[in-house]
């Protein structure tokens, strides 16, 4: 492979370790000798498995799990997140939840998805479309109110968003307010600082 095809698959690699949302010290785990014992395995053609590879570069910890109660009404996944929101906000949100005729606890995987610049709903959702497989969705309001139950310190740190099918967005305000709003698709345009949340189910 010649020098200008090895720069343009480590940009591709250097994209998708942007696009996972790592962390500095996630990098920095990187970059300490995991890529060179990568190599230096390619070389003697005995890569790992996918799992196995996925925790050499450090990439297992951006997978995380997400448990969804569906016997709760929308008004205790509200509180359950420290959310306080006008009741016909509460009714709006309510006609979002997507629940299964069968079972009232789901587990999910997910991860984040970001952007290193500023980006319109359209674009996010192009571009995440063809980053990510295609058995992840972009998570349903049932989701976003998990997260926000299970990670309450994440949206200190970064806005979470996702289209339920209208993009819904969680943060929290200086003064500690935690707040969950729906926008119009026209109307965003997402910050580097956003962290778009994205889910399949978890089999097994």
């Amino acid at each position: 492979m010649g020098t200008d095809g090895i720069f343009g698959r480590a940009r591709q690699t250097l994209l998708i370790l942007d696009q996972q949302g790592l962390t500095e010290e996630e990098i920095d785990t990187i970059h300490g000798g995991h890529l060179a014992a990568l190599a230096q395995a390619a070389r003697k053609r005995t890569l790992p498995d996918l799992k196995s590879f996925r925790q050499a570069l450090g990439l297992e910890s951006s997978l995380f799990r997400l448990v969804v109660d569906y016997s709760l009404s929308i008004e205790e996944m509200l509180a359950l997140g420290d959310f306080d929101v006008e009741k016909q906000v509460g009714e709006r949100f309510r006609a979002l939840v997507q629940k299964p005729a069968t079972v009232n606890t789901k587990w999910f995987l997910a991860q984040y998805v970001r952007f290193d610049r500023e980006v319109t709903s359209a674009r996010a959702r192009e571009e995440i479309r063809q980053l990510v497989p295609t058995w992840w969705s972009f998570a349903g309001i049932e989701h976003m109110l998990a997260h926000a139950a299970l990670y309450p310190g994440r949206q200190r740190r970064f806005s979470i968003a996702s289209f339920c099918p209208n993009p819904v967005v969680l943060y929290q305000e200086l003064s500690g307010k935690r707040v969950i709003g729906l926008r119009e698709e026209d109307e965003c345009l997402w910050l580097p600082t956003c962290r778009f949340l994205l889910v399949r189910p978890l089999i097994g």
